[in-house]
Parts: structure tokens; sequence; C-alpha cells
């Protein structure tokens, strides 16, 4: 596992949502410094607890873990990132993020 690789993408995806790694932590049930033990001093997370930070966000654990390639947006803020992906939860509404990101069928 690469922890810094987890570190900085559970970083962005919280910074994308406007969340704080402390009540990530806490929400998430990974504990209030899961982000900060990660950081400061290189302990590894169980693999529970990175599942249970990957369900908060909602994506899987291999994307969380970078196993798995998780789309971006490129040239959205972060509020509009947050909204695209609840759009992209639901199938029905997928053609037409296909035609906000310019995607060619």
């Amino acid at each position: 596992m690469d922890i810094q690789f987890l570190v900085q993408n559970v970083k962005r995806l919280l910074d994308m949502r406007g969340i704080s790694y402390s009540r990530a932590g806490i929400e998430s049930g990974a504990g209030i410094d899961f982000v900060r033990n990660m950081e400061r001093k290189g302990t590894e997370p169980s693999i529970g607890k990175v599942m249970q930070m990957a369900t908060y966000l909602g994506i899987t654990v291999g994307e969380l873990l970078g196993e798995e390639k998780e789309p971006t947006p490129i040239g959205l803020t972060a509020k509009e990132a947050v909204v695209l992906e609840k759009y992209r939860a639901k199938p029905e509404l997928q053609p037409a993020v296909d035609i906000l990101l310019g995607v060619d069928e």
C-alpha cells in the first residue's frame, strides 16, 4: 500500500467535497486521526479503516488506493465536480453527463 498516495488521494477527495479530515475520520468510523497518522507518522492503516473511508467517500477501495482509475473531470470547480459525481451515480442521467463533459459517442 502506497501510504503517501493514499494520503494525497483522501485529502484531494475530501477537499473536493469540502469535508475536514477530522470530520471524515469521525463520520466514516476510520478515526479522527486517520489522515494525520498516515501523513505524520507513516502509519499504515488497516484494510478495515481504508474500507470505511472508501465507503464514506462513495468509491471503491481500489479507487481510493489508485488501483482503479477514478474519472476526474478537468476544468471543473470542486463544487461542480461534487455535483457531477452525484449525477454520475444515476445511469438515466449519463447522456446528459456525457454532453456536459464533451464526451463523443
